[in-house]
């Protein structure tokens, strides 16, 4: 109508034109009219087929889930009221009306639970289970009894104790110089202040050549590094005439350094076991065999034995502590620290690495990814190391779950290895993580995909930082009050980390979580955005920097090589169902790998100790400088073949009575005709 009403107004036409036009914005617009009610229509018939679906699905999920939502108890106080409400008359109701609370539901859910009048009862139960499973995984809905759903403030450090013992903690966690917001920021800001200048002045003047402006963006390139030639690799040194037994390794590995010792009995009291069925377990599992393969391929050992190994001596800490022993004892051999790039800073890196779950296993803690795992299921091994090579950590977890959470994780809880500087891929970069790591004394530095595409920000407006003629400039200025209004509850999240009170993991699924974006995860996240930006301006700045960070991650692509060549049985799936099972597996092949690495440290080591001259340890490390330890081409993780016995029984399994004819063997003459037709 507004249309037409300006045509009719428009004294520039005549009466006929107007009339024309007129005719012609009406044909026009019919047909568009047309075209939007077919598509109402396919809309409206998806939307019914859609409701109809889980109508029809609803009596399934009503029998397995009504009696869990009755049993659950729900924090009333933190949860959204809405669906508080509903769920309380779902208890308290033997059936539901459409007098039931619909406060919960959409518009669209709305108009096809009460469907021209009707109530859809069973429709309305569906939905209801639907919006629980969403409101509880986005913080809108609280679990009383939960490790994963309960509000965050239990997760905290209760508010009345850190009033009043903040000064102790922070002292005890050695945080005493982030107390004072502003004596913390001022050296923050001085430093990207810093940086903007720097990075932006060695552009100016031509000195970072290897950065390339263009019209809307930049090219920065980073040449690869040195290497020698492969024949100077450090793998010519180890034993080329023989084939180092893995349980010979294992044998001697645990006279340096006594790993077996952490498998003790639950029972306390009870007496050490046997350490070759205390071997046969760990290769069971790092090799993925299984322990009733293990006892059945094995000599001298037993299912049995090793099922009550496995009941009693393994367990996620024990395994855990078998690999600390190797990690810190590398540590005492000077040939580890020759490895560093600089013996003061330990630079590390961590990466997950996918595996399938076999098909005949279920598992809580396994995830679809098609496009790494097609259509199978499957778990992660997130797996840190450092720049000696030492396998410090690592954890299994859900294939679709971030991996960003579990780097502070691996930084702060293992106790074998301390990082000044650590690197990830993408997969475990974040702001939050920026942030963290900086507050706890970590330096971050990931190698993130398309970085280019990454905001910087500052503490003055962009217009600030072009008029200083800088090619790189912020996207927009930080929110300073953001961080400086949440600074407390900052510092009390940071405590509770240290405390050990909660995973870094677990605080930050559940701050992530909310619906709408929480207070402290947007301070976090600012204040992670500072830590970035300055990172971002360095890594452009400096190549030698982004060539260490390359060569690190080089090291955990290799270890995932390595991993793959130990972890062999049954095509390399994860035969485990539970977390904890599949934990002690994956530190089993940890243990395994550490053991080969320290091996090769320490033959390595031997090789110096019998050069014969300067020039050949300086040949020796050369190699060892330019090529990586982790090599196991040398040991024999396959087990031996055996020629010296034989088993007449084997024969006897498929020796045919010759009295008998083959053909007395009840096969029909036509099942080969067809057979033979078939092929």
């Amino acid at each position: 109508m507004n249309e037409i009403e300006a045509i009719v107004k428009d004294e520039k036409l005549s009466a006929v034109k107007k009339v024309i036009e007129i005719e012609q914005l009406i044909e026009k617009k019919t047909q568009t009219l047309k075209n939007i009610l077919n598509e109402k229509k396919v809309f409206d018939t998806v939307l019914e087929n859609k409701y109809d679906f889980i109508e029809k699905k609803s009596i399934s999920l009503q029998g397995k889930l009504s009696g869990v939502l009755k049993a659950i108890k729900f924090d009333e106080a933190t949860s959204n009221k809405n669906i508080i409400a509903v769920i309380k008359h779902f208890k308290g109701s033997s059936n539901i009306t459409s007098k039931a609370p619909k406060e919960f539901l959409s518009d669209e859910e709305k108009t096809a639970v009460y469907e021209s009048g009707k109530f859809r009862v069973s429709l309305y139960k569906a939905l209801l289970f639907f919006h629980v499973s969403d409101a509880i995984k986005n913080g809108t809905l609280n679990l009383k009894y939960s490790l994963k759903y309960r509000n965050f403030e239990d997760y905290l450090i209760d508010k009345d104790e850190w009033e009043k013992n903040k000064d102790t903690l922070l002292k005890v966690h050695e945080l005493e110089g982030l107390k004072d917001y502003e004596e913390f920021i001022k050296p923050v800001k001085e430093k990207l202040e810093k940086s903007f200048k720097q990075t932006n002045e060695n552009i100016k003047k031509g000195f970072n050549t290897y950065f390339t402006a263009t019209d809307d963006s930049y090219i920065l390139k980073t040449p690869k590094l040195d290497k020698e030639d492969d024949e100077e690799s450090i793998a010519k040194y180890f034993p080329v005439n023989e084939y180092i037994s893995v349980i010979d390794l294992l044998r001697a590995i645990n006279e340096e350094t006594n790993f077996l010792s952490s498998f003790q009995h639950y029972n306390r009291g009870k007496s050490k076991t046997n350490h070759n069925l205390l071997l046969a377990a760990l290769l069971g599992y790092g090799c993925n065999l299984s322990l009733p393969k293990m006892g059945k391929i094995s000599k001298g050992i037993n299912e049995n034995q090793l099922d009550n190994v496995k009941t009693w001596y393994m367990s996620e800490e024990n395994t855990n502590e078998a690999n600390d022993k190797i990690v810190a004892f590398m540590d005492k051999l000077e040939i580890v620290k020759f490895m560093r790039a600089n013996k003061g800073i330990n630079h590390t890196s961590s990466d997950g690495q996918k595996y399938n779950l076999s098909s005949s296993i279920d598992s809580t803690n396994a995830g679809y990814s098609f496009k790494y795992l097609a259509l199978g299921q499957g778990v992660v091994a997130y797996t840190f190391i450092d720049e000696s090579n030492r396998l410090f950590y690592s954890q299994v977890i859900n294939v679709n779950e971030r991996e960003s959470g579990f780097v502070i994780d691996g930084l702060l809880y293992n106790c074998a290895v301390k990082s000044q500087i650590h690197s990830t891929d993408t997969f475990g970069f974040s702001s939050l993580v920026f942030g963290l790591t900086h507050l706890l004394g970590f330096g971050f530095a990931p190698r993130i995909k398309n970085f280019k595409k990454q905001q910087m920000y500052g503490f003055n407006s962009p217009k600030y930082y072009k008029e200083l003629g800088y090619k790189l400039t912020p996207k927009r200025k930080i929110k300073e009050d953001i961080i400086k209004d949440s600074w407390d509850d900052i510092l009390r999240f940071i405590v509770t980390i240290k405390e050990r009170k909660t995973t870094a993991t677990q605080l930050l699924k559940r701050l992530t979580s909310y619906s709408r974006n929480h207070k402290l995860y947007t301070a976090l996240k600012e204040l992670g955005n500072i830590m970035k930006t300055n990172f971002l301006l360095v890594y452009i700045d400096d190549v030698k920097f982004r060539q260490r960070i390359e060569k690190q991650l080089n090291k955990i692509e290799a270890s995932n090589r390595f991993s793959k060549a130990v972890f062999f049985g049954n095509s390399s799936e994860f035969t485990v169902a539970t977390a904890e099972e599949q934990n002690i597996a994956n530190n089993s092949k940890r243990l395994i790998q550490n053991a080969i690495i320290l091996w090769n440290y320490m033959f390595i080591t031997k090789k110096l100790q019998l050069a014969s001259s300067q020039k050949d340890k300086d040949e020796i490390l050369d190699a060892l400088k330019n090529s990586s330890v982790v090599a196991w081409g040398h040991i024999n993780l396959h087990g031996e073949y055996n020629f010296q016995s034989h088993s007449k029984r084997i024969h006897r399994l498929i020796e045919l009575d010759e009295m008998k004819g083959f053909m007395s063997v009840q096969v029909s003459k036509n099942n080969f005709v067809a057979c033979r037709g078939d092929i």
